[in-house]
């Protein structure tokens, strides 16, 4: 395509200045400061690749320019004109061109010199310096106009636009590239560095993983400087090595910190003067470093003020975030597992301001004088970030704990469990549930190593907790560790118990709205999208009341005003409620005053959305709403896991009335006997065998009678049958013992399986009324 031509007017002889100086003057140094990327300068004269001016592969790369070049009619555009005169050579040259070419919409001019290119064929690193020389908004606007050029030279266009990328993703150039940090000439350090940060976060990973690993090659300074020029996720990823668990590889990372340049003397680096962890050697290392940098270091009383300040401010932020989501994610730097380097995810706002929180919490705890009140609170936030890293919504994989070990071989029991026990309560005070649920799978670990010390009055009082995750993981705590002693919430685990066995449905929603169109819309949607029940109620006084019912509300939706409450007052009152306070509550009405919106706004876990009859609106905000949480709905594996849990215990509980004779089963029979959940076959028999009852001992002949369980099956029910009666004594009716006969007789002659079971349970039946001896299956008195 070419253009017509243009009058020669100021501006077009500006551009010709321009392009004169460029093309035709001398290649001025400070132009190029990191020399010829190519290898030596080159000449007009002197252009062969395989000569090494280059760095071609070849004899196959020549720099002469095609014959159309020379055989061409003269162009009526001076630019043009230029540029075939001058025969640009050097690569420098070529992307000058090509670039003043694009500029006034010469794409066959464009083509001309990308041939040029082509014919040089240069190896992948050459490759990737063209496409710095001209920057990535040149390749893109010419991939755009690929239908202006030939195949090859859109090909060519592509390469040399994703080659940087391609290198940054080679881990053995990453290295390469840091090799090369070492060169004296500073041009080509910089034009290392520069690469690098092509590379992006792979290449940081690469500089923190190489200096906190202790890199003979390359100074930590270098290292930790390069890092640096990354901008704040460099810092960041410095910032992550500090707290690895390998006290060498930490104190690598505070020695870098403490010689890059600049006037910043960072709160890390005040802090670790005064740490409990780095050995005393790096801390006199650093303390000499600060010394040459900054002549006078703070005391620690300075460096408590700002830690103290800091930590109330990030906490602040923290906390503020957690009521808002806005679906960007950020670069998150983190520890790695294994405690030697770092990692990075890309997570929400909120959980990387929790990552910055739980650091200057882990920094707190290393000061010395950290009281008990300090250190509890730094617990609950280190176990919050433990949490949210393992179990959030930010999980990927494995991480490197912040929670100190509170091993019992450094302390005793009863110490781990009470400064366990006060972070769960103080997490819970800083509505940090999460941090809660982390607590007591600390304190459950310690139980497992410790049953005899286990905190059993402790466990049993979190029993009525209204968290699910926290009353469910203490009855498995209780399950776990069997105590052989009465205790006080022994009739609360049984219910908590049953409970659990109706997880496999839900999570249950509670509807709060005056007008029942509103609530019919919302409990609808709910509906479609869960498979659990919602109730609805159309004031707060019935809201309270549901809240108080066997069945779990696991979330609450406002979807309209109450007559008896202000939705101000009543969302202070739901927050604040036992049953309440860690529940997600969504706000599905825009006619809010101010004052109700900030309240929303400042309220961790309660979002404010619309009631949309388009169905598609209620899946987001109930993701919205459970995003904010710091433990999320049960998943569904979680709730097959903790109904089995329950199955178990309760079936281990009635068929063992010696051992776990202060459990009241008694008083829940009628509940056992219709409990679903994940009772096997098995387990349903033996939680039959201990309830003594006419519906358990019926239930027990019906199994022994059915076809659809296998032999094994029906004889085990025959047997427990025999368990009952000898235990309980016979609770069948009369009419009951005689439909045991007629089945016996109905069944025998086609059902041998019959024949055994219900046989055995007429010989119980018979021997219980004294007219046979017991069967010698049975001859041993049950146990009292």
């Amino acid at each position: 395509m070419k253009l017509s031509p243009k009058p020669l007017g100021n501006s077009l002889t500006r551009i010709l200045s321009v392009v004169l100086v460029v093309l035709i003057g001398p290649q001025v140094p400070a132009q190029n400061p990191f020399d010829s990327p190519f290898g030596e300068p080159t000449s007009p004269t002197n252009s062969d690749p395989a000569s090494g001016v280059f760095g071609g592969r070849g004899d196959e790369g020549t720099a002469t320019p095609p014959a159309t070049a020379v055989q061409d009619e003269p162009d009526a555009d001076p630019m043009v004109r230029l540029l075939r005169a001058r025969q640009p050579s050097t690569a420098e040259e070529l992307v000058s061109a090509i670039k003043w070419m694009s500029r006034i919409d010469r794409y066959d001019e464009v083509g001309r010199w990308l041939d040029v290119l082509k014919q040089k064929n240069f190896s992948e690193d050459q490759l990737d310096q063209l496409s710095r020389l001209g920057g990535s908004a040149l390749w893109m606007r010419l991939r755009a106009h690929a239908s202006d050029m030939t195949e090859e030279q859109a090909q060519l266009v592509k390469e040399i636009l994703m080659v940087p990328a391609r290198l940054a993703r080679d881990p053995n150039q990453i290295d390469q590239w840091i090799d090369q940090l070492v060169e004296k000439d500073v041009g080509k350090r910089h034009l290392t560095q520069l690469r690098l940060q092509d590379a992006g976060n792979n290449a940081l990973k690469r500089l923190a993983d190489r200096l906190l690993q202790g890199d003979e090659r390359v100074s930590q300074v270098v290292l930790a400087e390069t890092a640096v020029m990354f901008g704040d996720s460099g810092i960041d990823a410095l910032r992550a090595g500090l707290f690895v668990l390998d006290p060498a590889s930490a104190g690598r990372a505070v020695s870098a910190l403490s010689q890059v340049s600049g006037n910043n003397f960072s709160l890390e680096l005040a802090a670790s003067l005064q740490s409990t962890t780095l050995t005393a050697d790096t801390k006199q290392h650093l303390v000499e470093q600060l010394q040459l940098r900054f002549g006078r270091l703070p005391n620690e009383e300075q460096v408590q003020q700002h830690l103290a300040n800091s930590l109330q401010s990030s906490l602040l932020l923290y906390q503020q975030s957690r009521t808002s989501s806005s679906g960007i994610m950020n670069v998150l730097w983190r520890p790695a597992a294994g405690g030697m380097t770092v990692e990075y995810i890309e997570a929400p706002a909120h959980i990387c301001r929790l990552e910055r929180l739980a650091q200057l919490a882990a920094l707190d705890l290393q000061q010395p004088d950290s009281n008990t009140q300090r250190s509890d609170r730094n617990l609950a936030i280190l176990l919050q970030r433990d949490f949210q890293a393992t179990s959030g919504a930010s999980a990927s994989g494995a991480v490197q704990p912040f929670t100190p070990a509170l091993s019992t071989s450094t302390a005793t029991a009863d110490s781990v469990f009470d400064t366990l026990q006060r972070a769960f309560y103080k997490a819970g005070e800083m509505q940090m549930h999460g941090g809660a649920v982390a607590a007591l799978e600390r304190i459950a670990a310690e139980t497992r190593l410790q049953p005899s010390r286990a905190p059993l009055e402790f466990l049993g009082g979190l029993l009525t907790d209204p968290r699910q995750p926290i009353r469910y993981a203490a009855l498995e705590t209780i399950a776990t560790i069997q105590p052989k002693e009465p205790f006080a919430a022994a009739e609360t685990a049984l219910n908590i118990a049953l409970e659990m066995t109706r997880l496999t449905v839900g999570p249950n929603a509670l509807v709060i709205g005056m007008h029942a169109d509103r609530r019919q819309i919302a409990q609808h949607q709910i509906e479609m999208q869960t498979s659990g029940e919602v109730s609805s109620v159309h004031s707060a006084r019935a809201a309270f009341i549901a809240l108080q019912q066997l069945e779990p509300i696991e979330l609450i939706v406002l979807v309209d005003r109450v007559a008896d409450l202000s939705i101000y007052q009543l969302i202070q009152r739901l927050r604040n409620g036992r049953a309440s306070h860690s529940l997600p509550i969504v706000v599905l009405t825009e006619e809010l005053y101010a004052y109700e919106r900030e309240l929303i706004e400042r309220t961790p876990g309660v979002i404010q959305s619309i009631l949309s009859n388009n169905a598609e609106q209620m899946p987001r905000v109930l993701n919205a709403a459970f995003a904010l949480l710091d433990s999320p709905p049960l998943s569904v594996a979680q709730r097959s896991k903790y109904s089995l849990t329950a199955s178990q215990f309760l079936a281990e509980v009635a068929n063992d009335r010696q051992r776990f004779a202060f459990y009241p089963i008694g008083d829940l029979r009628g509940q056992l006997i219709n409990a679903k959940g994940s009772f096997s076959t098995a387990k349903r028999i033996q939680l039959l065998s201990g309830l003594g009852s006419m519906a358990s001992q019926r239930a027990l002949v019906d199994i022994a009678a059915s076809g659809a369980f296998g032999e094994s099956d029906r004889l085990a029910a025959a047997q427990a049958f025999g368990k009952s009666v000898r235990s309980f004594g016979m609770a069948l009716s009369e009419s009951d013992i005689a439909s045991s006969y007629e089945r016996y007789n109905q069944l025998g002659p086609t059902d041998p399986t019959a024949v055994k079971a219900l046989g055995l349970i007429l010989d119980v039946t018979e021997a219980q009324a004294g007219k046979i001896d017991w069967p010698a299956i049975l001859s041993q008195p049950a146990p009292q």
